[in-house]
């Protein structure tokens, strides 16, 4: 199943990525966004906040958007 996509249409793709991109374009603070190798593939990740306080790391609930 490597390469399916998630997406039911282009149209709906396009709608997904759209707002993900506009909610981003408004994040509240500044951030870094990384592309990390890891045993499965690339994974992409926000990073914010104060470098010098311990990490916390948020995991969605589902298994293809951030």
């Amino acid at each position: 199943m490597k390469g399916a996509s998630i997406y039911k249409s282009p149209a709906g793709e396009k709608a997904i990525k759209d707002h993900y991109n506009s909610v981003l374009a408004n994040w509240p603070v500044p951030k870094d966004e990384l592309s990390v190798p890891t045993r499965h593939g690339r994974t992409f990740i926000i990073a914010c906040g104060d470098e010098t306080a311990p990490p916390l790391i948020l995991l969605h609930g589902s298994g293809s958007n951030t």
